[in-house]
């Protein structure tokens, strides 16, 4: 009879511990991508906006979901990701990969069809109600435990997004009933960007897990694609130059192409709440880069309603809890 020999337990206890201190490492990597990817977002819809002015609302973002959903494809293809790709559920693919394609055309086609830069940050600001979004979606997709404060941090979060809508004509709710009388099509467009990336957050987490593979890449070319469409039906006159061409190099590797991939690994794989805790900030980055990078005055009411939504996030984050998943 031959006897198995078995590891000591001093030595199996540290095989374990040395697994344990890897899977802590990989999900700190994981995490760190992600709070680069909203770091990277910060400077998204400064330069997407300077782009639909040169390209057209349509035919600028098509350019930069083309160019980077086809430089993530073909690195997926020579890393021969495309069989990780197929294997991933059919459900993930088709939620997912729908409501990421719903969110970067809704959100383009509200920053293009604002009537001027001023309401393409008004826009921009009711985009970042997603932080708060996430985490309150979180409680019925994830099935966490939510708190009293939740709706008061859900409440704060759109306060925050209507002084910014009427920031341009001043603060009272008239000025705000006549900004969504004279043109309300780039609000609703903010809003439903919104709730798609929120849920989108929170579906490929319950969807794809912590699994490999990723349809980030071929979600872009998809989204791509979409844009290339609509351009097709409101051709708009393309003013090329060494500026646009950089400005779009840069948009789509950089919030293009690696934000989105780093925000897909940290929300499976990383620690999703210290993450969003991270993105409440965006709404008071993103703005001021967008101000200052499109020479739109940066007023007093402005910063006001990024703290309230910064505010309302926070809150909504610490009033959402479920042990295990970050």
């Amino acid at each position: 009879m031959i006897r198995e020999e078995r590891a000591p337990a001093g030595r199996r206890g540290r095989g374990t511990m040395r697994s344990t201190e890897q899977g802590d490492s990989a999900r700190a990597a994981c995490t760190a991508a992600g709070i680069l990817a909203v770091l990277i977002w910060s400077t998204s819809f400064a330069f997407g906006r300077s782009i639909m002015e040169q390209l057209g609302t349509f035919g600028g973002a098509a350019c930069i979901y083309l160019l980077g959903g086809g430089l993530g494809f073909l690195l997926m293809v020579l890393r021969g990701g495309l069989g990780s790709f197929q294997r991933m559920p059919s459900a993930y693919l088709a939620v997912c990969g729908g409501l990421f394609v719903t969110y970067i055309v809704t959100v383009q086609a509200g920053i293009g069809f604002a009537r001027d830069r001023q309401q393409a940050v008004e826009v921009i600001l009711l985009n970042y109600l997603w932080p708060g979004l996430t985490m309150a979606l979180s409680v019925p997709i994830q099935r966490r435990r939510a708190r009293w404060w939740l709706a008061p941090g859900v409440v704060l979060g759109i306060a925050g997004a209507c002084l910014g809508v009427a920031s341009g004509r001043g603060i009272s709710g008239w000025h705000l009933v006549e900004n969504l009388r004279v043109w309300p099509v780039p609000y609703v467009l903010g809003v439903i960007a919104a709730f798609s990336w929120a849920s989108y957050s929170n579906l490929s987490r319950r969807l794809a897990g912590d699994g490999r593979g990723s349809g980030v890449p071929v979600f872009l070319l998809a989204s791509g694609l979409a844009l290339g469409v609509l351009y097709l039906f409101w051709r708009e006159p393309m003013r090329w130059s060494g500026r646009v061409e950089l400005e779009l190099l840069y948009a789509a590797l950089f919030p293009g192409l690696l934000a989105y991939t780093f925000w897909e690994i940290a929300m499976r794989r990383g620690r999703m709440g210290l993450v969003v805790a991270t993105s409440y900030l965006t709404p008071l980055l993103a703005t001021i880069v967008t101000c200052w990078y499109l020479h739109v005055p940066l007023g007093p009411r402005l910063l006001v309603a990024c703290g309230l939504v910064v505010a309302g996030a926070v809150l909504s984050s610490h009033a959402v809890r479920e042990p295990g998943l970050g």
